[in-house]
């Protein structure tokens, strides 16, 4: 039985609370006071503080700023219920974060985590009719403060989530606005306790002569009238077990002499077992449960560092695959899951030509609907445990906490043949070496962060061996802390100056699972969260109060931590064309260029090398609020121009160049399963001379060299094209030395040839 409408919620500050004393059991508590009505959940603080007029949009101008001062209120929520149920069991999915849970006044529990559900019986207390239900929320940057933070540590602001099992992103990010007041995340409903199949896990192992397959069950009932069903099958690949329910946990083995497998995009078909258990009483079906499978292995090869013959790869079914992706973080800061900006997201994902996402660490655990999509559609799904950038809590009961989280996701999670790689954590590492011990060495996290390499491996060990896990991203293992050299796998994001500077250009890592680079968003979406889009910087040369809050400032101070974002922005645009701008369309257009063309660059730099490199996540698809920021979609789904250079940039074949010195080299990079055959010309677009003509036959998935020739004296703006055996035109192009480069030259040209797609223009 739903839950979700007819609340109603009442908010008191701290101090308040404790001079009155004031206590609510039951919903008659709140009588005589002002209460937020029609309140309907999913729903967090923040906005009922907007939807009900009481502060102004937080997405908009300076106002998220004005939110702050309602961080330290006790929120409850309360509504009557009748209860149709003989054994009535209370589940909420999601509540952010600390809460007391009361029935008809009498405490049935409490939570203490947002991203694990809650359930309470309330045998013999919930009545038929005229229920009382009362949730206490505590403001969690107060309870975070009771623990003991010794030995914690965060960027500013963030040191609550350190002693927090919620979304640290919430405390404020430089992608992110500051909203960790929480409230009830996701769905909240009254089932009965019926007898069911409580878990089903399909799990299964390639074999030289086909697959073993075993499907893992537990129920609560057993005895001589209970018997299990399984049945499983993909197109003629069947199988089927009746099983005695002598126990309430087993396992049933099945052997597939030709089975089919489950690839990701580009190197083989997505192909799903449906697999389904029934539970019989005296022959009757009484409950079933249906999970997908896909049969598959996974491997990571990996050395701790860049050597001789190092690597950081993905193997699938024995074969190398090259990942092009995104990272995935929070796309709806208020609600964190917002399922249609979801497919339209994931859509995105495919259009790109994208075959993985990271599910960076600092947000939340996705909804369901999104790890089938990424089934369906081949996307190898990497998955951060949610910590990030902090040494967090290593005591008892934060471990005990996390351990929970763990096991219910990874229950939850592990039939997904998508989900290819487990991580501790995102840049937890990095926090342990620049903190330094007694003798002025930097920490092992190896040492001392436990949750990442005992908490978590154990109960993945327990659970699920079937997809590597990576306790860090980047991952500094014994070998990296004491060698101080590069990782074999980075965040490449450094100066973020000249997108072509030694910085990116001689990076040698093999596996780049961050990097990014800064685009303005349209003048309509600018419009829509800012009062004056233009001029960006005031007369002292500082970032106007709305580029700052929106930057992402958490406080009105230009000494804050992301203030300089605005300004890096500006220095990324002159870098590129060598001059200001003086209105917001050409600035935004110079920036939108940038980005589209650092992205591009990063992304082909590592194709170009895919056969000794493993992949590249770039930072990021879309905006969770409205910002200036890395994403290549805003808040408003208006794609910047890198959206369309990404696209070309991943196509599954192409054509494309880099410069060394003197010289440019053109490469033709193939990510599928045929040799590629086609006949191709490189001109220059600013004089329309032809650099190089001919044909080729590239390999299946591989990177070769076609030709090289001398970088010429002037700047050169090259246009490749090539018809492919179908008959059907591509195109592709490159700048060499692209800094400094004449605005207006290059947006001429690159119209000429159809390159510049604006949205959000004026146009």
């Amino acid at each position: 039985m739903n839950m979700n409408t007819g609340w109603k919620m009442y908010a008191l500050e701290d101090e308040a609370v404790a001079k009155e004393s004031f206590s609510p059991k039951n919903v008659a508590a709140f009588e005589g006071r002002e209460v937020y009505e029609n309140i309907t959940v999913p729903v967090c603080f923040e906005e009922i503080l907007r939807d009900k007029g009481v502060l102004g949009d937080p997405y908009f101008s300076t106002n998220c700023w004005e939110y702050a001062k309602f961080e330290t209120h006790h929120q409850w929520y309360f509504k009557k219920f009748d209860c149709p149920f003989d054994k009535p069991v209370l589940r909420f999915e999601g509540i952010d974060t600390i809460a007391e849970i009361y029935v008809n006044g009498i405490l049935v529990g409490k939570t203490d985590n947002m991203y694990t559900p809650f359930s309470f019986s309330l045998q013999g207390i919930a009545r038929e009719k005229d229920n009382d239900l009362v949730v206490h929320i505590l403001p969690c940057i107060l309870e975070a403060l009771k623990n003991d933070m010794t030995g914690v540590s965060a960027v500013s602001f963030k040191l609550p989530g350190t002693q927090l099992r919620k979304s640290i992103a919430s405390m404020g990010w430089d992608i992110l606005l500051r909203s960790p007041m929480g409230g009830i995340w996701q769905d909240v409903c009254l089932v009965n306790d019926d007898t069911c199949i409580t878990d089903l896990y399909v799990h299964s192992e390639l074999t030289p002569s086909g697959a073993a397959v075993y499907v893992e069950y537990e129920t609560n009932v057993l005895g001589e009238d209970y018997e299990l069903v399984i049945e499983g099958g993909c197109r003629d690949s069947v199988f089927t077990e009746r099983v005695p329910l002598l126990r309430t946990d087993g396992k049933a083995y099945f052997f597939l002499r030709y089975p089919y497998l489950w690839n990701i995009r580009g190197y083989g078909e997505q192909n799903l077992y449906t697999v389904k258990a029934k539970l019989l009483c005296n022959g009757v079906v009484i409950h079933e449960k249906t999970v997908r499978h896909g049969i598959r292995k996974v491997e990571l090869r990996r050395t701790s560092l860049i050597e001789e013959n190092g690597c950081f790869e993905f193997h699938i079914n024995g074969k190398k695959v090259f990942l092009l992706g995104t990272n995935y973080v929070p796309i709806e800061a208020l609600k964190h899951i917002d399922k249609e900006r979801m497919r339209k997201t994931l859509a995105m994902t495919v259009d790109t030509n994208c075959n993985a996402i990271r599910i960076w660490g600092g947000g939340v655990y996705e909804c369901d609907e999104f790890y089938e999509f990424c089934d369906e559609n081949g996307i190898f799904v990497w998955h951060d445990f949610m910590m990030a950038c902090a040494i967090y809590s290593q005591s008892e009961a934060y471990a005990e906490n996390l351990t929970r989280e763990v096991t219910y996701q990874v229950k939850r999670l592990r039939n997904h043949p998508s989900l290819c790689l487990w991580a501790g954590d995102n840049e937890c590492d990095n926090l342990y070496t620049l903190k330094q011990d007694e003798n002025g060495n930097p920490l092992d996290p190896n040492k001392l962060n436990t949750l990442t390499r005992i908490v978590v491996p154990r109960a993945l060990f327990a659970l699920d061996t079937t997809r590597p896990y990576l306790p860090c991203s980047p991952y500094m293992d014994e070998t990296g802390y004491l060698n101080k050299k590069r990782l074999a796998e980075e965040h490449l994001w450094g100066p973020r100056d000249y997108f072509r500077s030694d910085f990116y250009s001689k990076a040698e890592c093999y596996f780049a699972s961050e990097t990014g680079y800064h685009g303005c968003s349209s003048p309509a979406s600018l419009r829509k969260f800012l009062k004056a889009p233009w001029p960006i910087f005031d007369e002292e040369g500082r970032p106007t109060k709305e580029y700052l809050a929106h930057a992402v400032s958490v406080v009105d101070d230009y000494n804050s931590p992301y203030a300089y974002r605005i300004r890096l922005m500006s220095d990324q645009v002159e870098t590129l064309f060598g001059k200001s701008f003086d209105n917001i369309t050409d600035f935004a257009k110079a920036s939108q260029i940038s980005q589209a063309e650092a992205d591009k660059y990063f992304i082909e730099r590592f194709r170009i090398r895919r056969n000794e490199y493993g992949g590249i996540l770039w930072w990021n698809m879309i905006d969770g609020w409205p910002q200036i920021s890395d994403a290549v979609v805003d808040y408003s789904m208006d794609k910047k121009l890198a959206y369309y250079y990404i696209k070309t940039a991943q196509a599954p074949v192409s054509l494309m160049m880099d410069e060394d010195g003197n010289e440019v080299s053109l490469y033709l990079v193939c990510d599928v399963a045929q040799t590629a055959t086609l006949s191709y010309n490189v001109i220059d677009a600013y004089t329309g001379e032809v650099a190089c003509v001919g044909e080729l036959t590239g390999k299946p998935y591989a990177s070769v060299l076609v030709a090289k020739w001398a970088r010429p004296e002037q700047k050169a703006f090259y246009i490749i094209r090539w018809t492919d055996e179908n008959g059907q035109t591509h195109q592709n192009h490159f700048h060499t030395d692209i800094k400094g480069i004449d605005y207006e030259k290059y947006t001429a040209a690159a119209a000429r040839y159809g390159l510049l797609v604006w949205e959000g223009f004026d146009e």
